[in-house]
């Protein structure tokens, strides 16, 4: 009996600040910047070998993005995203990417959403040489983003459909790694 008591008062403790919040993950007119990781990228680039060929466990997605919403169900993006590797010999080309992109909440609650995003980049692809070529992507796909507190969320979402312009070939890839990005709200 006594070890249900801890562990009902350590889930009371830990769910009141999600419980708390009182915003739900897009509010008309609010400014985010966020921050998306390769994380989950990084570990399907080592263990599947799908990786940008000149620099390993690069994805176009990662860097920046600052999003305005304008309702409670969609926003717009900016994306901007920069890698150089400084390495022993020859250091690979710079990767960068800049786009747009939108996201329609399509099911939303207090705290938490199902969504649907999609954009263009303008970013390098590889040619024949594995050098840089100008190269374009376009993006959809699924996902869900939670509201953790007031100025933070959390943002889980795959580029499910992800086609590729420009370099040696024309790529069309259907992923299911998921991205993950981690918005500031002000």
């Amino acid at each position: 009996m006594k070890n249900w008591r801890y562990l009902l008062l350590s889930a009371v403790l830990l769910l009141t600040p999600v419980a708390s919040v009182a915003k739900p993950v897009l509010s008309a007119g609010e400014l985010s910047l966020g921050a998306e990781f390769h994380t989950f990228n990084a570990w399907a680039g080592a263990h599947t070998g799908l990786q940008f060929q000149t620099v390993p466990f690069v994805s176009p997605s990662i860097g920046f993005n600052l999003r305005y919403a304008m309702s409670q169900r969609a926003a717009i993006l900016g994306e901007v995203g920069f890698f150089h590797r400084i390495q022993d010999g020859e250091d690979p080309d710079t990767f960068y990417s800049l786009g747009v992109g939108v996201q329609f909440d399509y099911i939303s609650t207090r705290q938490a959403s199902a969504l649907l995003r999609a954009g263009f980049q303008f970013h390098p692809r590889p040619d024949e040489g594995f050098d840089q070529d100008f190269g374009v992507r376009f993006y959809v796909g699924p996902g869900f983003e939670a509201r953790v507190s007031d100025a933070l969320s959390l943002q889980i979402y795959s580029p499910l459909i992800d086609l590729g312009i420009g370099g040696f070939s024309t790529t069309l890839d259907f992923n299911l790694i998921p991205n993950l990005a981690l918005f500031v709200y002000f």
